[in-house]
């Protein structure tokens, strides 16, 4: 299998392939210990459960999912790094003699989700195990996840330590590595999720009117790089500028954006839904059920059958 140059440096990037006639699979990592802790990918096998892969030096690291692999039998690999810090330095597959690549065969539609750390899934031992995506996975389409935990929407106030998104979206890393601008050339998404907000009133302390200026800036942003696409402004879970985000969003609307929504998302999630030490951030049920309930609205906002 040609080698092939891949480094993840968001939360939730993976890699997926389709290979056949091999019975052994190893795939070939470069290390730099400097981007993350700890260093571990994750692996599964088409619908199978995630698989922690830990990485400790660069080199070849074999695939062994139980069972093994069946000579006639067509697989897919998905593989991607275990948090927001974990950058991933793919080099390529190795198969047996005569094993091969495959075309591919994946979803078309693609969602882009933006966030903090409850986008990344911090607080929920499965999402770190791959879950994560699974909003995405749950309607049929392939996901981004622009999100690192701290992240504040604004520059203003200690956001500014804090990854804002109103700077580093447009970057290929989150804001702990210099600036490097994004080619929005690279992929166009059908939808676009964001929920932000948690942290600008922790860390930055931002009035509710310079907040709902910088979201309704953000918005006409994001739809100038994506004129398609359908942008979701989430309520986060502690309704944190909630009335500030829907003000935004009308904002958008009134400007004549017709493919903007506010998602309240009161009442979702319960007590049981997070750890027992309470907090903001959604445990394994949590993380599930609140894909659950954002699903059927992108589908029936967006016109996907709501059985893919």
């Amino acid at each position: 299998v040609p080698q092939i140059y891949l480094s993840a440096h968001r939360s939730g990037a993976y890699l997926r392939v389709r290979f056949t006639n091999t019975a052994t699979l190893k795939v070939k990592f470069d290390v730099n210990r400097a981007y993350f802790h700890p260093y571990a990918v994750l692996w599964k096998i088409d619908s199978g459960s995630p698989t922690l892969l830990p990485i400790s030096t660069a080199g070849v690291y074999e695939i062994k999912p139980i069972g093994g692999f069946n000579l006639s039998t067509v697989y897919s690999l998905q593989i991607g790094g275990l948090n927001w810090e974990t950058i991933v330095q793919f080099r390529g597959l190795q198969l047996d003699a005569g094993g091969k690549t495959v075309s591919q065969n994946f979803s078309k539609k693609l969602i882009e989700f933006i966030g903090d750390s409850i986008t990344v899934g911090v607080g929920s031992v499965s999402v770190k195990l791959g879950v994560r995506g699974k909003r995405g996975e749950q309607l049929g389409a392939e996901h981004v996840q622009i999100a690192t935990a701290g992240a504040c929407l604004t520059t203003y106030g200690n956001c500014i330590n804090r990854s804002p998104m109103e700077k580093f979206y447009y970057s290929t890393r989150q804001g702990s590595y210099n600036f490097t601008a994004w080619d929005f050339k690279a992929y166009t998404p059908d939808a676009v999720t964001i929920m932000l907000g948690e942290n600008d009133l922790v860390s930055g302390k931002v009035p509710s009117a310079i907040f709902t200026s910088k979201y309704t800036t953000f918005l006409t942003k994001i739809r100038a790089k994506y004129p398609r696409a359908h942008i979701f402004a989430l309520e986060n879970n502690s309704k944190h500028f909630a009335r500030e985000t829907l003000a935004a969003v009308k904002a958008r609307i009134t400007a004549g954006d017709g493919a903007v929504s506010f998602v309240d998302t009161t009442g979702w999630l319960g007590p049981s839904d997070f750890p027992p030490a309470g907090g903001v951030h959604p445990n394994d049920a949590g993380q599930l059920h609140f894909a659950n309930l954002l699903g059927p609205i992108i589908k029936k906002t967006l016109g996907w059958s709501l059985d893919t």
